[in-house]
């Protein structure tokens, strides 16, 4: 019976991941559909060769957006491909050792998946900054700059505070290394966000992060 009920518990632990997966499949591909949608748009047709600034921030759009592509398809094919074998082991596995190993390669290539999803998000903002460098104005570009900075690194410093609060309230006491290159990026962001409000004299405006 516990070896039956060990099996069970195995079961649901991958069940579990294999619906996040899923969840996260769907979330990447409404990115890269917005990644497809942005290649295809009016965004490059308004490009002067002979503007370097314009040309430098066509360089960078097209590449984070095509990083953006590449990264969602990859996490659509990885996370699709666990997704099978993890129900196939779901299905077949008769051991309680070997679900326990399968479910500890899924967790983790999970964080792998999870990495590259966050990844595909950072090009995906850097895709859309650059296409309101180059149609916006100056004036309207910076407000928008300040504030994707901004409420990025409150997003960031959100999650990392949400993640403490789960240690400090409840038995969950892994370890995520995701939140510590969040951290960094957080800092980075920050220093970013109070440089960039030093350089167009908003620094008296209050700050969200």
């Amino acid at each position: 019976n516990q070896k039956r009920d060990l099996l069970e518990l195995r079961h649901r632990q991958i069940l579990a991941r294999v619906e996040w997966l899923n969840q996260l499949n769907t979330q990447a591909m409404l990115v890269a559909g917005s990644a497809v949608a942005s290649l295809g748009g009016e965004s490059l047709q308004t490009i002067d060769d002979a503007d370097l600034k314009k040309l430098a921030l066509d360089t960078v759009f097209v590449g984070s957006t095509a990083a953006t592509l590449c990264f969602s398809l990859w996490v659509i094919f990885i996370s699709s491909n666990l997704i099978m074998l993890s129900q196939m082991t779901a299905l077949t596995g008769t051991a309680a050792e070997d679900v326990k190993t399968a479910d500890n390669i899924l967790a983790d290539k999970m964080a792998e998946v999870r990495s590259f999803y966050l990844l595909s998000l950072v090009m995906l903002l850097i895709s859309a900054l650059s296409m309101m460098w180059m149609n916006l104005t100056e004036i309207n570009s910076l407000i928008a700059t300040g504030i994707f900075l901004a409420i990025s690194a409150h997003a960031i410093l959100t999650l990392r505070d949400t993640s403490a609060e789960f240690k400090a309230t409840t038995t969950f006491s892994g370890e995520d290394p995701i939140l510590g290159h969040l951290h960094h990026a957080h800092e980075a962001i920050t220093s970013a966000t109070t440089a960039f409000l030093r350089a167009t004299r908003l620094d008296s405006l209050p700050r969200l992060c």
